[in-house]
């Protein structure tokens, strides 16, 4: 197996007025993947290769503003993305520690693209004190996802799926 990320990235911090500003970046990543199963007996014999090479731009904005000076909105937006580990790009068979299934990985995987937005309210009543609430929201393209495949016994094998979604709140006090 073999794995390599290349990367480069330019940001700019834009002020918006005294009170606001905007943060933008992109990221451009290069990543290549390649996993190959071989016969045991026989190891110049492949089975199974799976291989990923992406060139992925991936952009971001961050907006800051100032309410006043104890309290703060903040709006983001994003792309990452995630890629299959080596083992999910294996199709040799092993067994799961907890739960007793047989897993095997998958060579046909594809990396997943993920569409980040959040929302975020900061308090700060003192100097040492935070109190804020944000909210996400994600957007996923081809995520990766455990299923059982029939069998005796069953074999859970990663898949990509066609979209998904991930929502939540978050919340968070320091004093």
């Amino acid at each position: 197996a073999d794995q390599r990320v290349e990367a480069g990235y330019a940001s700019l911090d834009v002020p918006l007025g005294p009170a606001a500003k905007a943060y933008v970046g992109v990221r451009l990543e290069h990543g290549v993947q390649d996993v190959r199963t071989f016969d045991l007996f026989e190891p110049s014999k492949i089975t199974a290769h799976g291989h990923l090479d992406d060139t992925d731009v991936l952009p971001t904005l961050n907006l800051s503003w100032s309410v006043t000076r104890a309290l703060a909105v903040k709006l983001g937006a994003s792309r990452t993305l995630s890629r299959p580990d080596l083992n999910e790009m294996s199709p040799s068979p092993a067994l799961e520690y907890v739960g007793g299934y047989r897993v095997a990985g998958n060579p046909r995987l594809e990396r997943a693209m993920i569409d980040n937005y959040d929302l975020r309210f900061e308090a700060f009543p003192s100097l040492s004190e935070v109190f804020a609430a944000g909210v996400f929201y994600k957007r996923l393209h081809d995520p990766i996802e455990q299923v059982i495949q029939a069998g005796t016994p069953p074999m859970l094998v990663p898949m990509n799926s066609d979209h998904g979604r991930n929502v939540g709140l978050e919340l968070e006090a320091r004093t």
